[in-house]
């Protein structure tokens, strides 16, 4: 499924309809044991994030900057990860970044309250996080540009009891229940004043 927050998607098994991220058909509440873990879901991308497996084919869904890309990017460990980086590259002397990873999105494992938890984190064997950057010094100050993608696969921890509760109950309420992969890229821009690396 392709798309920039902000239209019609197409999939390659259908259409999946979509204004705003609001998502008209899959930001209404499941029916059955599904709707409890749905109610405590806090932001719209979780929601979404839970929609689609619950209802979708299974297509893949991609996700090109847009409010998707700042949601990543706007994650405090993605925040943390990026400074890390760039002093790296800034200490090392080579001003660029280059970067693959399986980061974290939560210091936890599972949860519902968020798209953050429902992620959880990115996946290594469909591309994990791509981080690619350069640095400038200008009047004393790093400037950092990047531009990242983020890949996961949407699917049940089978280590969290919860989530497996939630697979059975929602696959014998009618659920189609498909596993998906999830792609977000965006960019990410900030300074680092010089006085603080080390």
């Amino acid at each position: 499924m392709h798309g920039d927050d902000y239209g019609t998607y197409i999939t390659a098994k259908g259409v999946m309809y979509v204004d705003d991220l609001r998502l008209n058909n899959f930001l209404y509440a499941p029916s059955g044991p599904a709707a409890y873990y749905y109610n405590s879901i806090e932001d719209d991308f979780g929601k979404f994030i839970l929609r689609n497996w619950l209802n979708g084919d299974g297509s893949a869904v991609e996700f090109h900057d847009g409010r998707w890309g700042e949601y990543i990017s706007s994650n405090r460990h993605v925040l943390a990860y990026f400074k890390q980086l760039a002093c790296d590259a800034i200490n090392d002397g080579s001003m660029v970044i280059t970067d693959k990873s399986s980061l974290a999105l939560t210091n936890y494992g599972g949860g519902y309250s968020s798209g953050y938890e429902l992620i959880n984190g990115s996946n290594i064997d469909v591309g994990g996080f791509l981080v690619v950057g350069l640095i400038s010094l200008v009047n004393y100050v790093y400037q950092v540009d990047l531009v990242f993608e983020f890949n996961d696969i949407i699917d049940p921890n089978k280590d969290h009891r919860s989530d497996s509760v939630l697979a059975f109950l929602s696959t014998v309420s009618g659920y189609a229940c498909n596993d998906y992969q999830l792609r977000i890229t965006g960019s990410y821009s900030f300074t680092v004043p010089s006085g603080i690396i080390h």
